[in-house]
């Protein structure tokens, strides 16, 4: 019913060729480099003293999921964990936060790095948090988490250090607290961190899932700081000089690390007296120690502080100096607040504390020009080595922008993928705007950052893009910005008309016969410009040869969400217009992408979004299945992008199959549209609203929503919605009795239908006129267009459609069998849909009665147009019950007469018992437990759906009688005609009960009395032959009727046909002596007058 793209930038970021690097083989590099990550590895532990105290403390802690430790900085916190961990021999996932996974797509980004390391034989990654899953980020959290901690064998340790990192109102906190959520026995989880626990995971402390160790645990003890001073002194230390180093440090292991550095220098008596804080500590002794070092040394600090992440070829580059893995390797050896990881290449990372205090010095030494250069060169070197993000950073810090733009054009699309265009459009946003809007790509990758979050905002970056790439005659990237502005208004699903330009725009740039930069170009262009003539103009005359470029690109395009997409569209457009072999053949296509390695769960789901069209050829349950799957994945993965079409199509496949509660549940749950809805998602809320109002018969309601729907339609552009929406409001006011208005709205309908070739649109156009025209009494008309659309529907193959209501199309059918038009299709139609009209038709022979019963001349069942097959013995019983059911009428037949005649000899409960088992057993073998209507004492046939002869015959004698009141013969006469067609015999001929006796009496006067009305209309009216042939049926189905051979003989008399006439006689004379019957005086004075006219031979 509606278009809807992904709605993100798919196809958008896999296009843009290596020129954008500068050179070649830098963007080869950048693309394939695996760098590894030190916010992933975990810090080698050298020389540390072993904390045993606290290794048994986190022994005990960690029976929880989860401890939380928090100290402040230079506790030592990060040196214990690791220490722990080596101590424990366990296997690890460390996790370094830093302010950049604020951007949570970041996050899972190394997170999924961090877990292809931990389990590198699992061999489909991680999904990336990319915009589809935003919509429910917990849920993905959760799921991810899951998948994460299933390919970890326990025990298992992970490791998030630095927690403090994560702004406070960040909703990385949320994040920790989903995942964390599902950890599964044998894993645990430490958090580290210089701050209390974050209100958000506080819950987890509540509910008893989470320990902590803090400040008061982690200090030195005496006896620790001891142990560390005998571990690490350069010399014997007095127990006086110890003591007094306790007091100063308070258990703080930075200021102890310093203490014992400076004491190689100077006294212990010389430290400072009084009451100072931690950091003032270290400050203090910092700068004294520094202060201390040779000039090449400090130099070297401070140039290298610049940097989160140190290799000793990165310093030596930086520094100039020779030494530089000494230096690094002798801080790291000598506990010096220098961490080293091993990844495999040695990376050393100063501690925060001393990391500041060496850029605060640097900044107090250095002239903002030469620290302008560091930040410069060290980001140049950084990108280099593949640390985009450092480099960006120093970029920032230095103003580089030019070398900051030309990061962002080797890395935006890698960025993109992995779902981190928040960090890629705050670096784009750190660049001055003269640099942005001159330059075509930032502006370009600033649409695409911007799509998920304001399709319309992110717009004007893509025209613009286009506008600067036209200038510099840049025809890959004008093509692909043409892209984007098409996928924002494919997106937005607003107002589409302005889509007509951009159509217009390509044919100017492409011409008849279109070339492509590339392959991949081709496929995204495609995708998006048959999408725009979908939409606007399917009449375009170059709109056949996009189809076919789409329905290529759906075959071979290798990008899977691409491939999506072109097949979304194609399935759509084609259930627009009808053609439905061809929507299958695309779901087909659907599949096979949907089940290809690397497809994502939104490729699943949207096939679930495709299969929800079942109902248009009328599998509904399939239909609401599909619906029902695609709201448990979405449920199951966080990617609701479909859920609201999910439920439209739900809501439709229920309204057609007339489980109105369903819809209305449905429609319940989808209110909330009406505030935060597209345009495009309101028409369709208001279009069904207004559906399942006219199915309630509130014939207000309808037309108020059906005029909300007409609106918002026009208002989007889109043709399909203001086709349907013309279709249903015609339909309303023809209801209201608004002749000429419903006309107008149809007529519309009919001209965008056949603009467009909607085959499906026109077929129930043609549906409504053949309506319209049988209630106004215009007969020829309506006969026509009712050919015409049984005609079409036959040849489609249709059997549901939008706005569907079965007392409609069934009293179309009612008409079509009456008239002879389309017999099997329209037999199909009716078995397919199982309609019945309010009235049931009975006098039509033709209709495809679920089940249907013979009784004259003898009795027969048949179901589907078979006879009920009886596995074994016939069931005498629920025979019995059925032919006694209809002796006695059919309709609320008493119970105590039934049981009087079936069961004679039953008491009153035994009887009741055996009936309601024999009214089972002929339900199951009717198969339709509706069949039997059984309450409050009576037994019904249901006519709804059992069609009786008897039934039809007496229904086709009322409307005989009914048309002679009315002076309409030709009605009188055919009415007659089928009601005696159907008399085959005497009423259950072969059952001789007393009960039988009456209404087969009944039925053969009323059999006997037409007949000969009948006969003798066709008698005056000179058809001999025609009337001899009904009494010659007539006998047949009861050779006992005198009337019938008087008459006989009489039409054969007026034929000349004597010898058929005498041969008439003699039949009469010996069939009744036979039953000790006489011939009436009548009947003899009959044949002599036809001997005496000498007509006889």
């Amino acid at each position: 019913m509606a278009m809807v793209p992904f709605p993100c930038y798919r196809g958008l970021t896999d296009n843009i060729k290596l020129k954008f690097f500068r050179n070649k083989k830098e963007g080869k590099d950048m693309h394939n480099r695996i760098r590894p990550v030190t916010k992933i590895t975990r810090p080698v532990s050298v020389g540390a003293y072993p904390r045993d105290r606290l290794f048994d403390r986190l022994d005990q802690k960690l029976d929880r999921p989860v401890v939380y430790v928090s100290a402040p900085a230079g506790s030592g916190k990060t040196t214990l964990i690791t220490g722990y961990i080596e101590a424990r021999s366990l296997p690890c996932i460390w996790y370094r936060i830093d302010r950049g996974d604020d951007d949570i797509a970041a996050f899972f980004y190394y997170m999924g790095l961090a877990a292809k390391k931990a389990a590198p034989r699992k061999r489909k990654p991680l999904p990336l948090l990319t915009p589809e899953y935003r919509h429910d980020v917990p849920t993905f959290t959760r799921r991810y988490f899951e998948a994460l901690l299933g390919r970890l064998k326990p025990p298992y340790m992970m490791v998030f250090d630095n927690y403090h990192e994560a702004p406070e109102q960040s909703l990385f906190h949320k994040v920790i607290q989903n995942g964390l959520d599902t950890i599964p026995a044998g894993i645990n989880v430490i958090l580290v961190s210089r701050n209390n626990p974050p209100p958000a995971l506080t819950r987890m402390r509540a509910n008893n899932m989470m320990d902590l160790l803090g400040w008061d645990d982690i200090r030195l003890t005496d006896e620790e700081t001891r142990g560390i001073i005998n571990l690490q002194g350069r010399r014997a230390f007095s127990e006086r000089e110890i003591q007094r180093i306790c007091r100063i440090t308070k258990g703080w292991a930075a200021g102890l690390i310093l203490l014992i550095e400076r004491s190689r220098t100077k006294s212990t008596e010389t430290y400072p007296a009084g009451n100072y804080t931690l950091y003032e500590i270290f400050d203090y002794f910092a700068e004294e120690i520094f202060n201390g070092m040779d000039e090449s040394t400090r130099d070297f600090l401070q140039r290298t502080a610049f940097l989160k992440e140190i290799t000793p070829q990165l310093a030596m580059q930086i520094t100039g100096s020779g030494d530089a893995e000494k230096i690094l390797a002798r801080l790291h050896a000598g506990n010096y607040f220098t961490e080293r990881h091993h990844q495999p290449d040695v990376t050393y990372c100063y501690h925060p504390l001393f990391r500041e205090f060496l850029l605060s010095r640097a900044r107090d030494m250095y002239a903002d020009t030469d620290i302008i250069r560091i930040h410069r060169k060290s980001a140049l070197l950084l990108e280099k080595a593949g640390n985009i993000e450092e480099a960006a950073s120093l970029y920032i810090d230095g103003s580089g922008w030019k070398s900051l733009a030309a990061l962002i054009a080797g890395h935006a699309r890698s960025m993109v993928m992995q779902g981190r265009d928040r960090t890629l459009r705050e670096w784009i946003s750190a660049l001055p705007d003269n640099i942005i809007t001159g330059s075509p790509w930032l502006l370009y990758w600033t649409g695409v950052c911007r799509m998920a979050s304001g399709p319309a905002e992110s717009r004007s970056f893509f025209e613009h893009a286009y506008r600067l790439f036209i200038e510099r005659k840049d025809m890959n990237g004008a093509l692909m910005s043409w892209s984007g502005v098409v996928e924002t208004y494919l997106h937005e699903l607003g107002d589409l008309r302005p889509l007509d330009r951009w159509i217009s725009i390509l044919d100017g740039i492409l011409g008849k016969r279109p070339v492509f930069p590339s392959a991949e170009v081709d496929a995204c262009v495609t995708a998006r410009m048959f999408g725009a003539l979908a939409v606007r103009k399917p009449w375009h005359p170059q709109f056949p040869m996009w189809m076919e470029k789409a329905v290529t690109a759906l075959n071979t395009c290798p990008d899977t969400s691409l491939r999506m997409l072109t097949g979304f569209y194609l399935h759509t457009f084609a259930i627009w217009t009808g053609d439905y072999p061809q929507a299958e053949y695309i779901v087909g296509r659907l599949k096979d992408v949907a089940g290809s390695a690397n497809a994502s769960p939104l490729a699943g789901i949207t096939l679930r979004m495709a299969g929800t069209w079942a109902w248009l050829s009328g599998s509904c349950d399939a239909s609401l299945r599909a619906m029902s799957d695609g709201l448990a994945m979405s449920a199951e993965t966080g990617v609701h992008i479909w859920d609201y079409l999910l439920m439209v199509q739900g809501v439709a496949a229920s309204l057609s199959s007339g489980d109105i509660e369903k819809a209305g549940d449905l429609l319940g749950r989808m209110g909330n549209v009406e505030e935060n809805g597209r345009l495009l998602d309101k028409f369709y809320y208001h279009y069904e609203l207004s559906w399942y109002f006219h199915l309630k018969d509130d014939l207000p309601r309808a037309l108020m929503h059906q005029e909300k729907a007409l609106k918002l339609a026009d208002a989007t552009g889109l043709h399909y919605a203001k086709a349907q929406s013309n279709l249903a409001i015609s339909h309303l006011l023809h209801k209201h009795g608004n002749y000429s208005e419903a006309v107008k709205h149809l007529n519309r309908s009919m001209r965008i239908s056949r603009r467009m070739k909607s085959r499906s649109i026109e077929f129930l156009c043609l549906l409504t006129r053949a309506h319209i025209a049988f209630n106004s009494g215009r007969e020829g008309s309506a006969r026509a267009n009712l050919r015409k659309a049984m005609s079409l529907g036959r040849e489609k193959g249709y059997v549901n459609f939008s706005w569907w209501h079965p007392a409609f199309i069934s009293s179309l059918c009612v008409r079509a069998l009456e008239l002879d038009i389309e017999t099997g299709y329209v037999q199909n139609l009716i078995s397919r849909r199982r309609l019945t009209p309010d009235d049931p038709p009975v006098h039509i022979a033709k209709w495809p009665w679920p089940v249907r019963i013979r009784t004259f001349g003898h009795f027969e069942i048949m179901k589907d147009g078979a006879p009920v097959p009886f596995a074994g013995k016939t069931p005498r019983k629920p025979i019995e019950l059925i032919r006694v059911l209809i002796a006695l009428g059919g309709v609320n037949v008493d119970e105590g007469r039934l049981c009087d005649i079936l069961w004679p000899d039953a008491d009153g409960d035994a009887a009741h018992k055996s009936l309601e088992v024999t009214i089972t057993r002929l339900r199951k073998l009717l198969d339709k437990r509706d069949a039997i209507l059984f309450g409050n004492g009576h037994i019904t046939i249901n006519i709804r759906c059992c069609y009786i002869d008897t039934h039809a015959f007496e229904d086709l004698i009322g409307k005989a009688d009914a048309a002679e009141d009315e002076g309409r013969s030709d009605r009188y006469t055919q009415y007659v005609r089928d009601a005696l067609d159907l008399y085959k015999g005497p009423f259950l001929a072969d059952e001789a009960g007393s009960w039988i006796i009456s209404p087969r009496e009944r039925l053969r006067d009323k059999f006997i009395r037409c007949t000969g009305k009948l006969c003798l209309l066709l008698e005056k009216s000179g058809k001999w032959e025609e009337a001899a042939a009904r009494y010659l049926r007539g006998l047949e189905a009861d050779d006992l009727i005198e009337e019938f051979y008087r008459g006989l003989i009489f039409c054969y008399g007026a034929l000349g046909h004597g010898t058929q006439a005498v041969s008439a006689y003699r039949r009469c004379v010996t069939t009744l002596r036979s039953c000790g019957m006489d011939l009436s005086p009548v009947t003899e004075k009959v044949y002599k007058t036809v001997l005496k006219s000498g007509k006889t031979g």
